[in-house]
This record gives structure tokens, sequence and C-alpha cells, in this order.
């Protein structure tokens, strides 16, 4: 085969082209710092990095998910902290108002303080991280709770509505009922049929009756029910026809106890959910979600209603009644009076006792002095009737006790608010032909402010088990966050060792390519030297 000069130059040009082109690959490792930099260098190699590098950003992100659940968690238990703060001060009130050093003055600064709590109780509740609520459930752009002027505190989540349908011409025949609830009482509606039915009285709930005429139609019945409904604290009725739609029945559900097969009958339909049941979770990993949220509603108004406790010790503060329900007492004056003077019975305020005694004729010796009572006198003459007698005791006992009421029908008196001590006959007439006094005590002696004592115990259990799932669900937050931690570390140095350059081999690789394309280019230099001798020969 015969070489000529082009055959030389193009062997020479092409092993340079080689050399150089090796010597830039190596180049660009070498700045890189990474051997596989497009997927023609290593297809294989390729494929794992691109499995790595996805690996990678779903740790990243679900970093992101747990430090974002963390916030959350972080603020609900600093949140359930001050919960538990404000009802150990709401204990320590009631403890420090439940002994008998206690008085008017004391329990009405301490009831305003205990409003000034529920206020922050309910500010708490609505604690907000952002621009979500923290107890909302789902609705985080809802204000989850609120309050009315009585200080009955409502869940303002996704509301149960309930809607009682009422067809054709009403066959009911009296004592038919379905049960509802508020936010914190049950009832039942029933209804009285041309005023001549009995109540059903079912345990454990409060009746709501709706007076209804035989044969109403349904949108008479309807209305009705919905006049009846409309009235109750924590429930609101709306009507469309004979349609009654029922909201806020945020504690149970609408119930139909009873439906005649023809005529007029109730249906009941719940349509949503209570908002906060749905948890709100995140993505902490490959099929692993947590939910970060706290039910507000079971936390504030489920096995303990909190509101209410602090509601009950409000107004126990506000009646000044340490002492318990108020007793209801009746005193009864049979036929006519024979009372000879200085007859009295004996009742109580928390802060004062008293006797109430009968003066005849004016005559002040008739004073039986009780020892350690104040004395109420009540002027009659010697013959007045029971009537007579009944309602000169009801007035002097509305004019001379502040805190006592007395209420007055015919001859029998009846008081209110004795909320220290039971109301006693010291004299009884009742074999004496002529007037007598009969006093029945109802009502119990329980001890209204010492009774939320409890309540506020409970009320403490359920923020501390609640406060105990949250860190429960931080602990495993974190050691998510750890576990995830160390497995990026493991990924990346394996990502690392499949794409990332020998940077000791590389310099070396560098170097050696260098001088074997300065080589190269001296040995061209001297095998290709043209000149224009070399082309006149």
């Amino acid at each position: 085969m015969r070489v000529t000069n082009k055959l030389m130059a193009d062997t020479v040009t092409g092993n340079l082209f080689k050399n150089i082109d090796q010597f830039l690959k190596t180049q660009n490792i070498l700045s890189s710092g990474k051997r596989i930099n497009k997927p023609s260098d290593d297809p294989i190699g390729m494929g794992k990095v691109l499995d790595y590098r996805k690996t990678i950003c779903a740790i990243d992100q679900y970093d992101k998910n747990i430090a974002h659940g963390e916030s959350w968690l972080d603020l609900t238990d600093s949140t359930l902290n001050a919960v538990g703060d404000s009802l150990i001060r709401a204990k320590e009130l009631a403890l420090s108002q439940a002994n008998a050093t206690a008085n008017a003055d004391t329990m009405k600064a301490v009831a305003e303080e205990v409003k000034n709590i529920y206020d922050h109780l309910l500010q708490l509740a609505n604690t907000k991280l952002g621009n979500s609520y923290i107890f909302a459930g789902h609705e985080t752009d809802t204000t989850p709770f609120s309050r009315d002027d009585d200080y009955i505190t409502s869940y303002n989540g996704e509301a149960e509505v309930t809607e009682i349908t009422c067809y054709d011409e009403s066959t009911l025949s009296g004592g038919e009922y379905f049960t509802l609830s508020s936010p914190s009482t049950d009832y039942y509606v029933w209804y009285n049929v041309d005023d001549n039915s009995a109540e059903p009285a079912v345990a454990d709930r409060i009746g709501i009756e709706v007076n209804i005429a035989s044969g109403a139609l349904a949108g008479v019945v309807a209305d009705k029910t919905y006049a009846a409904i409309n009235n109750i604290v924590g429930l609101g009725a709306e009507l469309s026809g004979d349609k009654v739609t029922v909201t806020n029945a945020a504690a149970g559900d609408v119930v139909n106890s009873v439906d005649n097969d023809s005529g007029f009958s109730i249906t009941t339909i719940t349509q949503g959910t209570d908002g906060d049941k749905n948890g709100i979770s995140i993505i902490a990993g490959e099929n692993l979600e947590i939910d970060i949220n706290v039910d507000g509603e079971e936390l504030f108004l489920s096995e303990v209603n909190i509101f209410e406790v602090l509601r009950e010790l409000k107004v126990a503060l506000e009646t000044n009644d340490r002492d318990g329900e108020a007793e209801v007492t009746d005193i009864l004056c049979n036929e006519r009076s024979t009372l000879s003077g200085g007859e009295y019975f004996t009742l109580s305020l928390p802060s004062e006792d008293y006797y109430v005694w009968y003066d005849i004729n004016d005559n002040p010796l008739d004073d039986p002095a009780v020892a350690g009572r104040t004395g109420i006198e009540v002027e009659i003459g010697a013959f007045d009737t029971a009537d007579e007698v009944a309602g000169k005791t009801a007035d002097a006992i509305n004019k001379n006790i502040i805190g006592l009421g007395a209420e007055l029908s015919d001859n029998k008196v009846t008081i209110t608010n004795a909320v220290a001590g039971a109301v006693t006959n010291a004299y009884d007439y009742i074999d004496v032909a002529g007037f007598s006094v009969d006093i029945t005590t109802q009502g119990t002696d329980g001890n209204k402010i010492s009774d939320q004592l409890g309540p506020l115990d409970d009320a403490l259990d359920q923020i501390l088990k609640a406060r105990a799932n949250v860190g429960a669900k931080l602990n495993r937050l974190e050691a998510t966050e750890n576990h995830w931690a160390d497995f990026k570390l493991n990924i990346t140095q394996m990502l690392s060792d499949t794409e990332d350059a020998d940077m000791i081999k590389t310099v070396t690789d560098l170097a050696s390519q260098e001088a074997a394309y300065q080589a190269s280019l001296a040995a061209s230099a001297r095998i290709i030297q043209p000149s224009l001798i070399d082309f006149l020969r």
C-alpha cells in the first residue's frame, strides 16, 4: 500500500482528535466532580442515580411535612398547657369560695375572674397557626367556637343539619315524640293534641311541648314544631312549607321515635358531619400518614363540657350559691289561724340565719328571741284567715330578707333561694283545730361551687389525655425525622459512590493524558514538516 502525505496527515489528525477528546472528558469529570454527567457515560449507573435522587427529593418533602406537623403539634401542646393552667386557676378560685369565709363581695369578684377565664379559654380554643384554626378540623378557615350572651358555647364546624318533614294530614293521637340534642342538653319534642295528651316523660331529657289540634294539616304541625324548637338555646329551626330544618344539633342525632303508618309522620335526614371528626394528616413517609390535629369538639365539649363547667361555676358565684341547689320551701297555712303568738319557723341564707315569728295584736313580748338568728316579725290578727296569714308571711319575708323570694298562692307561701339550710317548722299544730304551718323542703343541699371541683378535675384529666396524645405524636414525628435523616445519609453516600469521580485518579489521568497529547503534537510536528523545497522535489 502506498503511504501518501495525505494518509499520514489524516492518521496523525485522527489520533490527535482522540487524545484531545479523552482529555476534554477527563477535564469535564474533574470540573464537575462527577463521573456520570449524561446517560451515555454509564446507562446502568444513571438509572441508579435517578432512583437515588428521587428518594432524596421524597425525603426532603417528608422533612418539610414533618416540620409543619411539629409546628402544629408544638402550638397545640402549648395551647393545651395554657388551658390546663386556666383550669387550675378556676379550681383554686372555686376552692377559695366554697368555704364559710367567702361572702357575696368575694364571690362577685371571683365570678368576674371566672368570666375572664372562660373568655380566655374561648380564645385558646380558637388558636390559629398562620391562617388556620388548629381546633377546627378541615374547616380551618372557620372560627370553631363561639358563645352567646348566656355564656353557652357552641361548635361551629360542619354542624349537623336535620330535616323533619311532616306529611299529609296529622293523625297524631297525642304523646308521640322524637328526640334531639343541643351541644349541652338532650331534648324530646312531643305532641299535645287538643291539650289533652299525657307527656311521655322521657328519662334524662327535657321535654319540648308542641300543642296542635286534632286533624291539623302538615304545614300547621310543621309551623308549631318550628316555633317550639326555635325557642331552645343551642338549636335553630327554619321553616319551609311542611319541612322544619334544625341546625346546630352538634351533640346527638335527631331520631324519629314514632312513625304512624297512615297520616302524619316525621322523617329525619341528617346531612353533613361534625367538622372536627376528620383529622388533618401529614404524609411522613410512603404509606405513612399521621394526624396532627386534636378534635376540638371532643376536647372541649364532649365527655366533659369544659365551657359548661366554667359557666356553672360562674352562675354559682354570681348567685352566691355556695351551699347547693336552691331549696324551694312550701309553707301551707291550713284553715283558720289559732296561733296564740310567739310561734316561729327558721330559715337561712349563706350569710345569715333567720326565724320568722308571729306577733298577735302587736305584742312584742311574743318574740321568742331565738339565739344566733335574726327575727322577722309577722303581725297578724287573732282571727286572721289562712289566706291572710299566708299573705302577711310572704310580705314580711320579701320586705325584710334580701336574697330570699316569697310567692303567694292562696294560703301557700313558696320560698326560693334558701340556699343554706332547711326551712324548719318549730311548732306543729297539725293536731290542733285551726291554723298550722306545714313546711315541705324540695331539692337538695348540694354545694354548687364545690360541685364544680370534680368536673374541673375531670376537665384537667381530659386536657392531660389530649396532651399525652399530642406528645406521643411529637415523639413519633421526631423518631420518623431521625429515621429519614439517617436514611438520607445512606442514600446520599450511595449516590456519591455511584456518580462521583475519584478525584485523585482523575487528576492523575488528566496529567497523563495531557502529557500524551503534548507528545503527540511533538511527534506530529516531526513527521509532517511540509516546505516549498519539499514540494519542488
